[in-house]
């Protein structure tokens, strides 16, 4: 997951939200200093996705929203490189649950 500057986001909630009614939810995944995430989503379905910051998600309705980034998962499959972005200025503009800057990690002091 990456902000709209192409900046990773760490810290982040993400969902597959499933698009059948018969299909359970798996867990929210968090995402690591570098962005990434991985998720364990029952298959086959088809998933679209909801970040959630300190337990709030929120939807946009910017075309980059991870609601609209659409992925189906055969039983077994690993799919790789679903790139998400985190829209903090349009979340700021929707609630006051947003991130106030890109969340990262603290970086580290290379000891040579």
């Amino acid at each position: 997951m990456r902000d709209t500057d192409g900046m990773p986001v760490a810290g982040i909630g993400v969902r597959g939200i499933p698009g059948g009614k018969d299909v359970t939810w798996g867990p929210v995944a968090v995402t690591a200093c570098d962005g990434s995430f991985r998720l364990s989503l029952p298959a086959p379905a088809s998933y679209t996705f909801l970040l959630l910051w300190h337990g709030t998600g929120v939807i946009t309705p910017d075309p980059r929203d991870p609601s609209r980034t659409s992925v189906t998962v055969a039983p077994g499959a690993v799919i790789k490189g679903v790139d998400l972005a985190l829209l903090a200025r349009e979340w700021r503009d929707i609630t006051a649950s947003a991130p106030a800057a890109t969340p990262s990690c603290p970086r580290q002091e290379s000891r040579l």
